[in-house]
């Protein structure tokens, strides 16, 4: 498994959920590991669509198409922490 997977795949969402091309995408690690094993932040992203960045976040959660990398999404405020298949 690799960032670049990660960062691909979320970019690959955006495109999808907001017909937009992203270049720059930053994965965070949460501060426990409960939260997800990526976190991402909505907050350049929200300021290029002109929304708030929890409501990005949370409707990102809504409409994001897990993977067999991604196996589940979840949003703590303006992030959209994701959760990764070990086995990929």
């Amino acid at each position: 498994m690799t960032k670049e997977k990660i960062i691909k795949n979320i970019k690959e969402n955006i495109k999808t959920i907001f017909n937009l091309n992203i270049k720059d995408i930053e994965l965070d690690i949460p501060p426990q590991e409960k939260m997800g094993d990526y976190a991402f932040s909505c907050f350049n992203l929200a300021q290029q669509l002109k929304k708030e960045p929890k409501n990005l976040a949370e409707e990102l959660k809504k409409k994001y198409q897990t993977s067999k990398l991604i196996k589940k999404v979840n949003n703590i405020g303006p992030y959209l922490n994701l959760f990764i298949n070990p086995q990929e």
